[in-house]
């Protein structure tokens, strides 16, 4: 059976930092009762904060002339924080990553380029993005993950620009609408930005945020249920999976043949815990779906459906804390000559 090309995406919800474990999500049902204060949000991790973020995420897709596929992806993530001049370096390293397609494993090349190479995001005072380091590296890596036949094929279907564009995204969803401001239990709040559909594009769209009105215990003693609900915008959209679908079912290279997507909806909820007081997550989950009608050269018209769920935890126990850095012990004088 055919599969889709996306498969072969890297999945690039890899790096983001997740949640915790089943202490946590037990705590997170004693919830504490709502109280009147504002949280302010700020951006404001302890320096050397290190973290393993730990995710599962689900894919199915149901696309005319591929039948159903079950896509399944599990991985860990290390996550260390430091103090710079400029505010904080946020270093991310993909320490190990599998898949499986209809309960089968299976080695995804364009997954494991992303293991083993450490991504920084430079981040100012406030939580804005300065500067990424790494990127090169790790598009590299990715590229030369696959056989040298298909590595220009790939280089087309992600460039740097794109990987790098979904990079910003990423730490935008995660920190950048929140950053800076101020919500009581019970606000509500709606940005723009860009988001990354289930099928891997990442196209414009609203994401509106709430916080729950009740708050929820954690390890750093009081966080917020966040729950956000993004929604891309239809025509953009409709555009970029137009031409992604042609390419995904091998129609491209075909004279005259076109696709439509009908009724296109495309969206994601999610529900984090986070600290407002430093923007440290505790627990995520999300899902997301793109559902349409394909009008194919006019002539038949069939549903397509492409559903995702994303799970993950974070272990900020002691096992998790990078090795202390080693010392080099200092040299003995030199002594002078004549001298004992």
């Amino acid at each position: 059976m055919a599969h889709s090309r996306y498969a072969d995406r890297p999945r690039l919800l890899i790096r983001r930092p997740s949640i915790p474990a089943l202490i946590l999500l037990s705590l997170s049902i004693l919830a504490a009762p709502a109280r009147s204060q504002e949280d302010r949000f700020v951006f404001n991790p302890p320096d050397g904060t290190t973290f393993v973020v730990s995710g599962k995420d689900t894919r199915t897709q149901d696309i005319p002339r591929q039948g159903k596929v079950t896509e399944t992806f599990q991985y860990k993530t290390r996550v260390a924080i430091r103090r710079v001049p400029e505010g904080f370096a946020v270093t991310e390293t993909v320490l190990s990553a599998t898949t499986s397609r209809n309960g089968k494993p299976y080695k995804n090349p364009a997954v494991l380029g992303f293991v083993n190479v450490p991504l920084t995001y430079v981040a100012g005072p406030n939580g804005q993005l300065l500067a990424l380091r790494g990127v090169d590296a790790l598009y590299g890596k990715v590229i030369a993950a696959f056989p040298p036949k298909e590595r220009a094929t790939m280089k087309t279907q992600l460039t740097r620009e794109m990987l790098q564009s979904h990079i910003r995204a990423d730490w935008d969803s995660r920190f950048g609408q929140f950053a800076g401001r101020s919500a009581k239990p019970g606000d509500t709040w709606t940005v723009e930005g860009d988001f990354t559909l289930p099928t891997g594009e990442l196209v414009p769209g609203s994401a509106t945020v709430r916080i729950a009105d009740t708050k929820v215990p954690c390890k750093s003693g009081s966080c917020v249920r966040a729950m956000v609900t993004r929604t891309a915008d239809p025509e953009a959209t409709r555009l970029i999976l137009e031409d992604a679908v042609m390419k995904s079912m091998d129609l491209s290279s075909m004279p005259g043949v076109k696709i439509q997507l009908l009724d296109l909806q495309g969206s994601e909820t999610e529900e984090r815990v986070i600290d407002p007081s430093t923007l440290l997550a505790y627990s995520q989950k999300s899902s997301g779906s793109v559902q349409s009608n394909l009008d194919l050269a006019g002539e038949i018209t069939v549903p397509m459906l492409i559903l995702q769920n994303t799970v993950e935890g974070y272990d900020y126990s002691a096992k998790a804390k990078a090795p202390p850095a080693k010392i080099r012990p200092k040299a003995a004088p030199k002594r002078k000559p004549g001298r004992r």
